[in-house]
């Protein structure tokens, strides 16, 4: 009954959403990547668990992990999340 989208902040305002009959839901706050070798690399690729399945020190946060591998992250401006409600309409 409901369609969900984000605009990215790095690069819309959301005006299309708005325009388009979409509703305002919240900003999402700043979100990261990992640069793996000169390459950006979504953050859920590198979950603490899933790098103390592969060995590394349960004691030490996915970012102290991260950076002991020489990997850096990269932040972006967050997102915007909009709801455009369909319920009873038909096309």
């Amino acid at each position: 009954t409901s369609i969900f989208s984000y605009s990215d902040n790095r690069y819309f305002d959301g005006t299309m959403y708005e325009k388009l009959g979409f509703t305002f839901v919240k900003d999402t706050g700043p979100g990261y990547h990992y640069l793996v070798n000169g390459e950006r690399k979504h953050r859920l690729n590198f979950t603490k668990s899933r790098l103390v399945e592969q060995g590394h020190n349960q004691v030490l946060t996915e970012w102290e992990i991260m950076k002991s591998l020489g990997h850096d992250r990269v932040w972006d401006c967050g997102h915007k999340r909009w709801e455009l409600n369909i319920q009873g309409e038909r096309t």
